[in-house]
């Protein structure tokens, strides 16, 4: 069972969550919004295991009933709400998650607590659902809604909850985590420059074999089509194709990729590069593109994500990515 220590940072989130629960200044609705990766369902089940403890501790005591049953995912008062599958969370879901349950005390005594992750994938029509609850709930009802998209949330909703963001973590401190892991010092250097701040992505590097080949199996393929070799675009889609990984992450990685070619042409300094060991490789990009033609480059990551947004067959876009990387990259092998 997960304690706030477990939660890497957020110091002053972890903070603000035990204060209110210790001064019982807790507020119905709350909004998580982190960037993907840094903790937030982690944290949020934390809180709730802290809110439903029997004993009244700094934070859970991991003994009483209610802790059992936390740590079993079996507390009748914890209610989780996923999109699982689905690309969006729908109004029948909020109505029958939530709507048609609330009015059902607690098992337990004290809180029932909904946590809604992925909220920002909720539609209209379910956030109009959920937006009565927020405005008049039951008194033990608390709401927390887990979101990478605030944005994508109705104005009605946030003006009604209280607001808490995951910050970045300072780049040095992710390093010291992940040597004192046992990862060498120039892989934690590089793993957290990539992170930028976000220590989900850092540990997913370190710890989870397929995300750290797909890692370097991108460096393989700019570098292949940005000298030209023979086949790398048809490679490069062939084996984009074949991953199970959310197409998003692959521009990402682009974009990290040629912000560092972008930093090489302005000013050349190394050590502000994330991907320092490929310095021949970005230099290489850096000399022989033209500021217009990078404008051009960002511009395409921007179209991109613009058409996985609108439901674009994702090969059709990495394709036409990869074939506008090539196209300006040209001069490099010509």
């Amino acid at each position: 069972m997960l304690s706030y220590n477990d939660i890497y940072g957020q110091d002053n989130i972890k903070n603000y969550l035990k204060m209110i629960k210790q001064k019982n200044k807790i507020m119905h609705a709350y909004i998580i919004n982190e960037e993907k990766g840094m903790g937030a369902q982690e944290l949020a089940k934390v809180w709730a295991a802290h809110l439903l403890c029997k004993n009244d501790l700094n934070e859970c005591c991991k003994k009483c009933h209610s802790c059992i049953q936390m740590k079993a995912d079996l507390h009748p008062d914890f209610i989780f709400i996923s999109p699982y599958k689905k690309n969006s969370i729908g109004v029948d879901d909020i109505r029958e998650s939530i709507n048609s349950t609330l009015n059902i005390m607690p098992y337990m005594g004290g809180y029932k607590i909904y946590v809604i992750k992925d909220a920002h994938k909720m539609t209209v029509q379910a956030q109009n659902a959920l937006l009565k609850t927020i405005e008049e709930p039951p008194e033990y009802v608390i709401i927390i809604l887990l979101c990478t998209n605030m944005d994508m949330l109705l104005e009605t909703i946030k003006s009604r909850c209280i607001k808490l963001r995951l910050l970045p973590q300072a780049e040095d401190a992710i390093k010291k985590n992940l040597i004192k892991s046992g990862v060498s010092e120039d892989k934690a250097a590089m793993y957290a420059a990539y992170a930028r701040g976000n220590i989900g992505t850092a540990q997913r590097l370190y710890e989870d074999e397929d995300f750290r080949n797909v890692f370097f199996e991108n460096i393989e393929i700019l570098e292949s089509i940005g000298w030209g070799e023979n086949g790398a675009l048809t490679k490069a889609m062939e084996i984009i194709k074949n991953r199970k990984d959310n197409f998003n992450d692959f521009i990402e990685f682009c974009r990290i990729w040629y912000r560092d070619v972008l930093i090489v042409k302005k000013i050349n300094i190394r050590e502000m590069l994330i991907f320092k060991k490929q310095y021949t490789s970005i230099k290489a990009f850096a000399d022989n593109l033209k500021y217009s033609d990078l404008y051009r480059i960002f511009n395409a990551f921007d179209r991109a994500y613009d058409r996985l947004v609108a439901n674009v067959n994702p090969d059709i876009i990495v394709h036409t990515l990869l074939l506008e990387l090539k196209t300006r990259l040209r001069r490099i092998y010509d």
